[in-house]
């Protein structure tokens, strides 16, 4: 039986099932640094995941062993992870004046449409869809 991440987060937060001990293999696939990521969303485990972050050398075992221990019984809901945010026309503004993303973003806010049409025109490469 593989166990995902799913399975771990499910035996700390609210099975309180011991995977480990019923699978010789279910170390092997745990990833605590999803594991923390996911627990560091909800307030009550904070702590908990701060102080595994701390212990980055300890056994994949004892880290589940911990959180397994520490943390509440409860249900929690995931969330879905942030990511980058990716734009377009940040793309845009990059390219034509060379500058960084954060660089960019500021000269979004400044530029009209009328400008960003322009830059978009100019850096148009060809092809099927233009």
């Amino acid at each position: 039986m593989n166990s995902n991440i799913f399975d771990y987060l499910n035996a700390i937060t609210y099975k309180k099932d011991d995977i480990m001990e019923e699978n010789l293999f279910a170390e092997q696939g745990y990833d605590a640094y999803r594991i923390n990521k996911f627990l560091s969303e909800h307030p009550d485990c904070i702590m908990h995941t701060n102080e595994m972050n701390y212990r980055p050398f300890a056994d994949r075992k004892l880290q589940f062993d911990y959180l397994i221990n520490k943390v509440r019984k409860k249900f929690r809901k995931a969330n879905k992870w942030l990511k980058a945010e990716v734009l377009d026309d940040i793309k845009y503004v990059k390219e034509y004046f060379n500058i960084s993303t954060s660089k960019a973003k500021v000269a979004l806010n400044i530029l009209t449409d009328k400008q960003l049409e322009f830059i978009k025109y100019k850096l148009r490469k060809g092809g099927k869809d233009e």
